[in-house]
């Protein structure tokens, strides 16, 4: 009861943003997942926050990727002309490992529903199943072009 009391009263006194408090408080159970004080102080904030602060944490990877994913001015996308298949492998800003357990472990605490956490991952459906046949259509053709 101690932290949640302290935690409450610094909110109060500093005019703090409770969905800040959440992202840090998530950002010591991504390194600190044993830490049962640090889950009963995230049990007492609103389940519908915790969802969109991950879901927060998660697209921020995806924009970072899709960033460093995207062609620069001048460069040929793919499909058009350059023949490369770029996957989430090939990125360097992947969600980290520790997020994803993580989502696990909230979802197993009963502090996120699962439902809540898809529509903040990506890529989108839509997209794989894009990137899955622009690749496949790009592999056919290398094949073709072999023999």
């Amino acid at each position: 009861g101690g932290l949640k009391v302290l935690v409450q009263c610094l909110i109060g006194r500093f005019s703090l943003d409770p969905n800040r408090v959440v992202e840090v408080v998530l950002g010591a159970l991504e390194h600190r997942p044993e830490s049962e004080r640090l889950w009963r102080l995230l049990g007492s904030f609103d389940v519908a926050s915790v969802a969109h602060v991950l879901g927060h944490k998660f697209r921020g990877y995806a924009a970072e990727r899709d960033a460093l994913l995207e062609p620069e001015e001048g460069e040929i996308e793919v499909g058009k002309g350059e023949r490369k298949c770029t996957t989430v492998e090939d990125s360097t800003t992947e969600a980290p490992p520790a997020l994803y357990a993580l989502a696990g472990r909230l979802v197993d605490r009963g502090l996120l529903k699962l439902d809540a956490l898809v529509a903040h991952l990506s890529p989108k459906d839509s997209g794989t199943k894009d990137a899955h046949a622009l690749c496949r259509d790009l592999i056919k053709q290398e094949a073709d072009n072999i023999g």
